[in-house]
């Protein structure tokens, strides 16, 4: 009796071992874990299998290099390796650059490529021609802080972070992903019982550029990484003692500022009756910035996911 549970699209998956038919050489191949790869690792026999010159991320070409990965079922997933082509040429027209990876990295040749970086966390690999990449990263990573992987961060998570943006519906945090997280002004809002005005009432309550804040994920979908604050803050914050600290200053004022506060009060009660329809325009705003807000580092491409995903390169 044959162990071969599954033959399709030239893959054949024995046990928990899985071979492929590389078009190329038209040999069977073992295919090889994602995790069991070393940065450095030569990777022999690829053959490439798409390219992406318009890629917002800068071009890249993808290319079959023999390596999968095990899905939550059990299932192999075959990665593609994905190379930068501004990584090798610098070529400002696409034309040319086009030209010289179509001779360089012809779909009927194969080519020895390098391993450059391995994230068994969203089955990513990328790759490179230059054989000393090891050296390379170790020189240019010395003394780099290592960023987390958004993807990894899940509901609940803790985390301290500096806020690097005020913008009116909230503040950009850095966290040390590679993805900024937003802490909606709603949140500050129900933090403190009170509507916020915007910028200027976000940086009245602390929440100025370069401040230290304790948060947690609030929500990671779609790539929006949402923020709120931590339970501890949470409990630390009293508005009922902000209430009688202003009754207290209320009784020291003239008259003429008592006037101007009923003023402000008036003017505070009059957003509020606006502050629902506010906060759809906000919240749509803030995620129409918060894809151009993200970093532009390729630690974590989900740009470069969704598209390969798109193309049918991400699984059987």
């Amino acid at each position: 009796m044959s162990n071969v549970v599954n033959v399709v699209n030239d893959v054949n998956v024995v046990n928990d071992k899985c071979s492929y038919k590389n078009r190329v050489t038209n040999k069977w191949n073992q295919r090889r874990l994602l995790d069991e790869l070393k940065v450095g690792e030569a990777l022999p026999e690829c053959y490439k299998i798409q390219d992406l010159y318009d890629a917002k991320t800068g071009p890249k070409l993808f290319f079959e290099c023999g390596i999968g990965r095990l899905d939550v079922s059990g299932k192999w997933q075959m990665v593609s390796g994905m190379l930068r082509l501004r990584d090798i040429w610098n070529y400002k027209k696409k034309s040319v650059l086009r030209k010289k990876a179509n001779k360089a990295f012809d779909s009927n040749r194969v080519v020895t490529l390098y391993v450059s970086k391995v994230q068994t966390d969203n089955g990513r690999l990328e790759v490179t021609i230059d054989p000393d990449v090891k050296k390379k990263n170790k020189k240019n990573n010395k003394g780099k802080k290592k960023m987390i992987s958004a993807s990894s961060l899940h509901e609940g998570y803790e985390l301290e972070g500096t806020v690097v943006r005020v913008h009116p519906y909230g503040v950009f945090v850095d966290v040390g992903a590679n993805r900024l997280g937003l802490l909606p002004i709603q949140h500050v809002a129900q933090l403190y019982g009170r509507y916020i005005r915007k910028e200027r009432g976000l940086i009245e309550a602390g929440l100025e550029t370069h401040a230290r804040i304790r948060v947690a994920v609030s929500s990671n979908q779609r790539k929006r990484l949402t923020l709120d604050f931590t339970k501890d803050v949470k409990q630390q914050a009293n508005p009922k003692n902000d209430t009688d600290t202003d009754i207290d200053n209320d009784n020291d004022t003239d008259d003429n500022t008592i006037t101007n506060e009923l003023d402000d009060d008036q003017e505070s009660n009059g957003e509020q009756d606006n502050n629902d329809m506010d906060e759809e325009e906000d919240e749509a705003a803030a995620w129409a910035a918060y894809a151009v807000d993200e970093y532009d580092d390729d630690q974590d491409d989900d740009e470069d996911e969704s598209i390969e995903d798109s193309l049918g390169l991400g699984s059987y």
